[in-house]
């Protein structure tokens, strides 16, 4: 997968369409819609402690706590952004995350390669 995907709402939505009442980030991001591995991205999370759910801005990919040094994390991050439903729970790479650091990532649309390089877009459904 090339690992491309579309944010195109404006964080003044995303506070409306998923009832942020906690924190939002200090500056907004653009729209963007092509957005690959390490850029900023906005992200939802729910705050237990103030029972609140709060909108962030992240680096999109993991970033590796395995690592020895936060540049070769930073390095690594945009390998690690696909996980398989199936393994999640499995895999070193992501299991920690899965269990104890999962967001939201709101996405309007993706696009991946397929397997001569080509690109196919793929329009995620209105719900």
């Amino acid at each position: 997968m090339c690992g491309r995907f579309a944010q195109s709402k404006m964080e003044d939505a995303l506070v409306e369409e998923y009832g942020i009442t906690g924190a939002v980030p200090t500056s907004p991001l653009p729209a963007s819609w092509n957005i690959a591995p390490t850029k900023d991205i906005y992200i939802v999370r729910e705050d237990p402690k103030m029972r609140a759910r709060t909108l962030g801005a992240a680096s999109w990919g993991l970033i590796g706590s395995w690592h020895k040094d936060f540049a070769a994390a930073r390095a690594s991050q945009a390998h690690a952004i696909n996980a398989r439903r199936e393994s999640v729970f499995e895999k070193p790479t992501f299991r920690d995350a899965i269990r104890k650091r999962r967001c939201l990532v709101p996405a309007d649309d993706y696009y991946e390669c397929d397997s001569v390089g080509a690109t196919v877009h793929s329009r995620m459904p209105d719900t």
